[in-house]
């Protein structure tokens, strides 16, 4: 439907020209059209086009071929141009199932050539299809559109009065289509504009945006968990005053709230190139028109730059100012600059943004700027395109570089001073003291009336249609803002009257953006395609003149301090678009236990008389990827449930997408409505912190308790067994204490695991007291049963982790009962090496020891420590064996009878 980069549109305003080309006239058929010619509408108004007038511009059309085309539909194509112009266009008219009207999509940036996809669905919709070479305003479209009707009334045999005519266009194309509802008569029976730009919206918009950005960034993370699926609503929580006031004041001025939790970084950062309009679309247009704003933002009362608040102070404190010299040129194959190397770049420079000024070796002031982007590792600017050559050719090694953002920061508040004198715009209403006078300096020059006026062709929003009119805008749209449409709405009203009704109808998308065109995976788990709602509007436009038929009810909505609101019912809100709500068990969030069933309901509702359901669809996962599944039958409304698992934890936003066809189609790819809902949902498996949650305590106590009591009973029972086999038969090969250098050692008088504990944090030996504390409580499988999730805040139990805890438990029980009573060791000693390596005992001596193997002619110093237990005298004890790992062992030998106790004692071999 629409280009992917719809908002290029407004660069055309300062750089789009008309060349005079001259276009060969070889195998072309020139076809002069006679009348009188078009007159404007006032001293250099908009000019008034009808059916019989000529433009002088677009007077001369040259067929340059004729051709017979099979693909996508068997269609006759007429390709020419006009004479002393750059306008071309191409006409598809098929062979079969016209219908006498034709489709023309216009755009102030598109190419001449149609879709396969745009000419099928003419075809389809029994209309040929016109496009043209797009240019500012509406007059090459209008000539093309009058020459088009010449052309199909000689090729379908039919008198060209007959044929109906319908424009379509969005953003900058919403510009033209509404200056040629105004401003033409006859050339076009009815139109759709869609995401509608005003007198107000560029640069204004972008340079809200940008405000938004530029303070809010650093809450990005809280205002998406506060407004995307399953949050609190309440984005205010955690702001302080100065974010309070910014997000207020953009609010007012018209970016849905929704949108920072749907697509912070599509409306307030760069995911949709919001940094390149601001540099090379708005500040270049501002410096055209009044280069002497950045001056007067860094230095007068009134403007941010200037001003004793917070927010002058953040702007200030993020102001960068650089000097700094060039090292090094690298050169194009044009041999002209691609980047330099800089001398220094300090670690702060912001990542967009920056001016590079050329100081003039002689000191006779500055070139430039130009713009690049800056790697802070190779202190390298790699130079952007379309940057002036002349400035280009300054930068030689040694040149001096003033590298700034003045003009970047200052654009972020040029809507501050833009507030428009024109009544109705009530959103800037927030930028305004309470006698209406504007809150801030104003410049002397209106900027975006202009460009908007431009842009489409000399008009000027009046209101005053001349055909039937259909407006279709989306309520997550942050280039073109949804209460603007209402603004025009209110132009149409006070130019028509009663004659309104009759003419014109407003309708709000929910769950689109700006760009009308097919959404791909991941976008597509919030967004749906609205290029089917607006090829539905051209459809129902079509019918509204051919056949009186009167569209659907418009979209019933209210406007409150900038946001706009729907019902949230089908027969409330009305309009087009089916309305879905999703939720598990009547909530918009929930948290279950990993391997549960959810069960999701998704509640449609289609408006009266708007079509019937083809297609429910699921993405589980918020992936953007869905999968059709069984909807039953229903009229108006019908309920559809659902189950799933899931198998990993985490937090999926689930989707339910909706289709309906106003005929019930289930295989057409037009004119498809779509409306989604998407929930909250965390799969956390057990959680032993949530009481509150149905069956929660049972988990817990499976999960929580029952293990904590088991690790208690066996580890302590595990460990006094262990240490006394240990104690009784001591590892052989050990006639002499191993190598040691910096060893811990424990008197090891007795073998219950707290007295160990309690005797080496008396002796300061930490980590000796430290590994018993693990080898009882065997965090190593704990740690690993209940995992805790910092960025969710969440905790939850794993299941693999549980069944190992409750193998290991069955195989200790195993262990206990049946062979470690023993004094002997029936099965050999390996098999108790294998039992350690898998049991709870974190720093078992059997699995860690290395023996005697120590180098004889090594002199360290080590120690002993001596035990008087039943005769014998043990070291025992961590130390750092020859491969300087950290080993746990015994010694023994014939117990001294003058022993009183054990006492730790020094040694040197």
């Amino acid at each position: 439907m629409m280009p992917p980069a719809v908002s290029r549109a407004w660069s055309c305003i300062a750089h789009v020209a008309l060349v005079l080309t001259a276009i060969p006239g070889a195998l072309a058929t020139t076809i002069r059209t006679s009348g009188t010619d078009c007159v404007t509408l006032g001293a250099g108004g908009p000019l008034q086009i009808t059916l019989d007038c000529i433009d002088p511009i677009y007077s001369s059309p040259i067929i340059d071929s004729e051709i017979e085309v099979t693909v996508p539909v068997p269609h006759h194509k007429v390709s020419g141009h006009f004479v002393g112009t750059n306008i071309d266009f191409n006409i598809y008219m098929p062979r079969s199932g016209w219908k006498g009207r034709f489709f023309q999509l216009v755009y102030p940036l598109q190419s001449s050539i149609a879709s396969d996809y745009d000419i099928r669905f003419g075809a389809e919709s029994g209309a040929y299809t016109v496009r043209v070479t797009g240019s500012l305003g509406y007059r090459a479209d209008a000539a093309v559109a009058k020459f088009a009707r010449t052309l199909a009334g000689k090729y379908y045999n039919r008198k060209s009065t007959g044929i109906y005519g319908y424009v379509y266009g969005g953003s900058g194309g919403s510009l033209v289509t509404i200056g040629a509802v105004e401003n033409t008569f006859g050339v076009w029976n009815g139109a759709v504009a869609m995401i509608q730009a005003v007198p107000v919206s560029s640069p204004d918009n972008w340079s809200i945006r940008g405000l938004a950005g530029f303070v809010l960034g650093s809450k990005r993370d809280m205002l998406v968990n506060a407004l995307g699926p399953g949050g609190n609503g309440d984005p205010y929580k955690d702001l302080n005053q100065l974010e309070k006031s910014v997000l207020q004041e953009v609010s007012a001025l018209g970016i849905q709230l929704e949108i920072w939790g749907d697509d912070f970084d599509g409306a307030g950062l760069d995911r949709k190139g919001l940094f390149k309009s601001l540099t090379d679309i708005a500040i270049a247009n501002v410096k055209l028109a009044d280069s002497s704003y950045v001056d007067d933002f860094w230095s007068k009362p009134g403007y941010i730059g200037a001003e004793q608040s917070a927010l002058g102070k953040f702007f200030r404190k993020n102001l960068f100012n650089h000097q700094t010299t060039i090292t090094e040129v690298q050169f194009g194959t044009d041999n002209l600059p691609t980047a330099v190397v800089l001398d220094k770049i300090p670690s702060n420079i912001p990542n967009h943004g920056l001016e590079f000024t050329v100081q003039v070796k002689d000191g006779n002031g500055t070139l430039g700027p130009f713009t690049a982007d800056v790697d802070l590792n190779s202190k390298t600017a790699v130079i952007r395109a379309n940057n002036n050559p002349i400035v280009l050719a300054a930068l030689v090694e040694g040149a001096e570089l003033k590298i700034d953002n003045r003009w970047f920061l200052s654009i972020l508040g040029w809507y501050r001073h833009q507030v428009p004198t024109r009544s109705g715009f009530y959103g800037y209403d927030i930028l305004r003291k309470p006698n209406g006078e504007p809150i801030y300096p104003q410049r002397s020059f209106l900027l975006a009336p202009a460009i908007m006026s431009a842009t489409s062709g000399g008009g000027t929003h009046t209101g005053n249609i001349t055909t039937k009119l259909i407006v279709m805008d989306v309520l997550r749209d942050f280039d073109a803002f949804p209460w603007h449409a209402d603004w025009y709405k209110n132009q149409v009203q006070a130019a028509l009257g009663d004659r309104a009704t009759d003419q014109y109808r407003l309708y709000f998308g929910d769950n689109a953006d700006h760009y009308i065109s097919e959404v791909t995976a991941p976008d597509s788990a919030r967004l749906i395609d609205a290029a089917g709602l607006a090829e539905q509007h051209v459809r129902d436009v079509s019918a509204w003149v051919e056949k009186g038929t009167e569209p659907p009810i418009a979209t019933r909505y209210s406007v409150e301090k900038g946001q706009v609101g729907v019902p949230n019912s089908a027969s409330e809100r009305r309009g087009i678009q089916p309305v879905i709500d999703l939720t598990t068990k009547g909530a918009k969030r929930v948290e279950v236990k990993l391997g549960r069933a959810v069960d999701f309901k998704a509640h449609i509702e289609v408006p009266p008389n708007t079509g019937k359901i083809v297609a429910v669809e699921w993405d589980f996962e918020g992936t953007g990827n869905y999968v059709k599944r069984a909807f039953g039958t229903g009229r108006q409304a019908i309920d559809v449930k659902v189950k799933n698992s899931y198998n990993k934890r985490g937090t999926y936003f689930a989707s339910a997408r909706v289709t309906v066809t106003r005929d019930g189609d289930v295989t057409t790819p037009y004119a498809l409505s779509r409306n989604l809902d998407r929930l909250g949902h965390r799969q956390m498996g057990a959680d032993p912190l949530m009481s509150m949650l149905t069956t929660s305590f049972i988990y817990s106590f499976i999960f929580w308790s029952l293990p904590s009591l088991y690790f208690g009973i066996i580890s302590g029972t595990f460990l006094i067994s262990d240490t006394w086999h240990r104690t009784h038969k001591p590892i052989h090969g050990m006639g002499k204490p191993a190598v040691t250098k910096e060893s811990l050692l424990l008197n090891y008088i007795s073998p219950l695991p707290q007295e160990v504990i309690y005797t080496a944090f008396s002796n300061g030996y930490y980590r000796v007291a430290f590994g018993s504390i693990l080898g009882q409580t065997s965090p190593l499988v704990a740690g690993g049963v209940f995992i805790f999730n910092e960025e969710q805040m969440t905790v939850w139990a794993s299941w693999p982790s549980a069944g190992y805890i409750y193998a290991m438990l069955l195989l200790n029980c195993f262990t206990l009962l049946f062979l470690r009573l023993n004094l002997t060791y029936p099965c050999g000693r390996g098999l108790w090496t294998i039992l350690d390596v898998a049991s709870f005992c974190f720093d078992s001596p059997m699995v860690q020891d290395t023996g005697s193997n120590h180098d004889p002619t090594d002199d360290e110093e080590h120690i002993k420590a001596r035990v008087l237990l039943e005769k014998r005298k043990y070291a025992y004890g961590y130390y750092l064996g020859i491969l300087g790992k950290r080993r746990l062992g015994f010694t023994w030998a014939t117990a001294d009878s003058n022993d009183q106790g054990a006492q730790v004692v020094s040694d040197v071999d």
